[in-house]
C-alpha cells in the first residue's frame, strides 16, 4: 500500500490542480508535497555536525531541575544518567507505577529479587544519586491533565523551578507492534495513548510552569517507517508536528522534537547492530541538541539518510540490491541459547544462507531466531524481497515475525511451493481431460455450465 499527502491551501487549490493531476498519477517518491501559489515544496533534510559542546548557550545547567516522563524506560534512564553525571541535575522521574516508601526498599528488593520491576526501578535511584544527581519518583498517568500537573507541582516543591521537561514516554513492548491490517483502534491506543495524548497534557501544564524547554522523544520511524510500526510511526509524526505547532505560539519554552535512531542497551549482534547508538552516544548527542537553542527537529540518523530513505520510502528496486558499499562484514553465530544445528533440507539450506548474507554472520543453525541474530524490520522488507524472487512465492511481509527461525520459515515456504504444486497438478488434470473431449462434448459441458448459472 502506498500513501502520499498533498497538501494544498483552499482558496488555490484551482491554479495547481494540473499539478496535482500529475502528482497522483506519478511514482510515489515524495510522500508529502505541499503547494503554496504556484511553488510546489517538498521535505529535505539538512545534515548538520555538532561537533563541540556550546556551554555557554546551552540549555542545560548545573544543578538543574528536569522532569522525564517514562523516566524509568531506557531513553529516559539514559538521559536521567546523562543528567546526574555531567550535571548533578535535580530529577523528578514520572512512571506508571507507584514505588515503595524510601524506607521499605532494602526490605522490598530483598523479598522480591533484583530482577523484579520495582527493585530494578529502585537500584536505578540509588545509581543516578551515587553519580550526584537528586532523585523524586513520581507516579502518574501521563495522559492525565491533572496528575500531570500534580506532578509538576510535586517537582516544584521539592526542587524549585522546572528548568527543562523531557517527554520520553512510550509502549515498547513487542507485542505492541503489528502489522497494519491487525492494528484496531485498541492496538493504536497503545502508542497514541502515552506519547500523542501525553504530549497534549504536557503541552498544557508547560503554559503553566514555563520550563526553558520541552524535549519529545520521536523515533527515525515518522522518516523510515518500517515493518509493524504503522501506529508507532504515526504517534511519532505526531510528537515532530506537535513541537513544531507548540513553537509558533510559545515564547517561554522551546519545544524540541527528537527522531532517535535504535539504541543497543544490551549486547546485540548482525550486521547493523554496530549502527545502534549506545548509551554513551545517546547522551552526549542530547546534550549537543541543548546546546544549540535554535534547534525544533532533529533527526538522528546514524547511516546516511538520504541512501535510506532511497530504499525503505521511495523504495527503489536498485537500493534494494546489496552492493560493495552495504555487504555487512561476516562475524561468528553469536552465544544463543539454542544449540547449533545445521540444515537438512534444500530449502533450510538456502534461507540460512540468505539470513547469512543479509545478517553478516559466517554460521546460522536452523533454529537460530531473527530477532535474536540483530534482524529488525528493515532487514526484513530487504529479505523477504531476496525471497520472493528466489522462490517464486508471495511471502508477506511479516513472515519472518510469524517464522522467527530459520527452520520454521523454510517449512512455511516449501508448505507454499507443495500448495502451488498441488495446485499445477489439478490444473493439468483438467486440462488432460479437457482435451480428450470431443467438440460436441465440449459444446454440451458449456451449455450446462450456462443453464446452471
Amino acid at each position: 500500500m502506498r500513501c502520499r499527502h498533498i497538501d494544498l491551501a483552499l482558496a488555490e487549490w484551482q491554479a495547481v490542480l494540473e499539478s496535482v493531476l500529475d502528482d497522483c498519477a506519478a511514482p510515489v517518491t515524495d510522500p508529502a508535497i505541499a503547494y503554496r501559489g504556484r511553488r510546489r515544496w517538498v521535505r529535505a533534510y539538512e545534515p548538520v555536525r555538532w561537533m563541540e559542546d556550546a556551554p555557554a548557550s546551552s540549555m542545560l545547567r548545573p544543578g538543574g531541575v528536569y522532569a522525564i516522563t517514562g523516566g524509568f524506560g531506557n531513553i529516559g534512564l539514559t538521559l536521567a544518567e546523562t543528567l546526574a553525571r555531567r550535571f548533578g541535575a535535580r530529577l523528578a522521574l514520572l512512571t506508571r507505577i507507584a514505588l515503595p516508601d524510601r524506607q521499605d526498599w532494602d526490605e522490598w528488593q530483598r523479598i522480591h529479587g533484583p530482577q523484579e520491576p520495582v527493585s530494578r526501578r529502585l537500584r536505578a535511584i540509588s545509581e543516578l544519586e551515587a553519580l550526584g544527581a537528586q532523585v523524586l519518583p513520581i507516579a502518574c498517568d501521563v495522559t492525565s491533565r491533572d496528575q500531570m500537573a500534580a506532578a509538576m507541582e510535586k517537582t516544584r516543591e521539592t526542587f524549585g523551578e522546572i528548568h527543562g521537561i523531557i517527554h520520553a514516554a512510550g509502549e515498547m513492548e513487542p507485542s505492541s507492534f503489528r502489522p497494519i491490517s491487525q492494528t484496531d483502534e485498541d492496538a493504536a491506543g497503545l502508542h497514541f495513548g502515552p506519547k500523542i495524548a501525553g504530549a497534549e497534557t504536557l503541552g498544557e501544564v508547560a503554559v503553566r510552569f514555563k520550563p526553558a524547554f520541552c524535549m519529545l522523544a520521536s523515533s527515525l520511524s515518522s522518516v523510515l517507517g518500517g515493518l509493524n510500526f504503522s501506529a508507532y510511526a504515526a504517534a511519532n509524526s505526531f510528537l515532530d508536528a506537535f513541537a513544531e505547532q507548540q513553537n509558533q505560539g510559545q515564547r517561554h519554552t522551546r519545544w524540541i522534537s527528537v527522531n532517535w535512531d535504535g539504541w543497543r542497551f544490551e549486547e546485540a549482534t548482525g550486521s547493523r547492530a554496530e549502527l545502534f547508538l549506545t548509551p554513551a552516544e545517546g547522551g552526549d548527542v542530547f546534550r549537543r541538541i541543548l546546546a544549540h537553542r535554535n534547534a525544533s527537529r532533529v533527526v538522528i540518523s546514524t547511516g546516511d539518510l538520504e541512501s535510506r530513505m532511497e530504499r525503505w520510502v521511495r523504495l527503489q528496486a536498485a537500493a534494494l540490491q546489496t552492493g560493495p558499499t552495504d555487504t555487512p562484514v561476516a562475524h561468528e553465530r553469536p552465544e544463543l541459547k539454542t544449540a547449533y544445528v545445521k540444515p537438512r533440507t534444500t530449502v533450510e539450506q538456502t534461507v540460512a544462507d540468505l539470513w547469512q548474507a543479509i545478517l553478516g554472520i559466517s554460521t546460522l543453525g536452523v533454529h537460530d531466531n531473527f530477532i535474536e541474530l540483530g534482524g529488525h524490520s528493515l532487514l526484513a522488507i530487504q529479505l523477504v524481497s531476496r525471497l520472493r524472487d528466489l522462490f517464486h512465492a508471495d511471502i508477506g511481509l511479516t513472515a519472518l515475525f510469524e517464522y522467527p527461525t530459520v527452520a520454521e520459515l523454510a517449512a512455511h515456504i516449501e508448505g507454499m511451493l507443495d500448495n502451488a504444486e498441488g495446485q499445477m497438478e489439478e490444473l493439468a488434470k483438467m486440462l488432460d481431460y479437457v482435451e480428450r473431449l470431443s467438440p460436441e462434448e465440449v459444446k454440451e459441458l458449456l451449455s450446462g455450465q450456462q443453464e446452471g448459472g
